[in-house]
């Protein structure tokens, strides 16, 4: 299990240093910095998550457009965590693959979530196992910059699905310049 939680990271590092090679090569490509808010749900069936209800992560992402999709490369950053499971904050990589049609977005990504426990835990820190994301919502454009918001739903295992619930949804606002 270790060494896939290693890949992960080896893999999200690839990921961004292939965008950069690549992004030159598309002249219609377009490149984009986002800073974000994600206000987190307390999830009923992915319980292994350290986010309770009404936790905030703060986020930083680049973004490499084309014409109908975009490739997202973000990093959300916790730095109070409200649960009583000890981590004192998290940082959580992730790669989104979203699609666009005028105002609207939707996107599936993958994450994992590294958490640091305080210093009087018994854990040690570590990365969770690899989890999803839905991603859905609209962008409003202002120029060279645009806000999108979003709704988010985490989720670890695809035969879950059918539990899906309104309540577990994530709250994600991003402010985004575009060059």
């Amino acid at each position: 299990m270790r060494i896939m939680k290693t890949n992960f990271t080896y893999y999200m590092l690839a990921s961004l240093v292939i965008m950069v090679l690549v992004a030159p090569l598309s002249t219609k490509a377009e490149h984009v910095l986002g800073l974000g808010l994600r206000h987190h749900a307390l999830h009923s069936v992915y319980e292994e998550l350290p986010y309770d209800d009404g936790d905030v992560s703060y986020g930083f992402s680049y973004e490499f457009h084309e014409e109908n999709a975009y490739w997202q490369l973000a990093l959300d950053y916790a730095p109070e965590l409200t649960g009583t499971n000890k981590v004192d904050h998290a940082l959580t990589p992730q790669l989104n693959l979203m699609f666009k049609d005028s105002f609207w977005r939707a996107g599936l990504g993958i994450m994992s979530t590294y958490m640091v426990y305080e210093d009087d835990s018994d854990n040690e820190d570590d990365w969770t196992d690899i989890y999803y994301q839905f991603l859905a919502g609209i962008s409003i454009p202002l120029g060279s910059l645009s806000i999108d918001i979003m709704g988010g739903y985490v989720f670890e295992d695809w035969g879950e699905l059918d539990e899906f619930d309104f309540d577990d949804m994530d709250v994600i606002g991003w402010l985004k310049y575009a060059f």
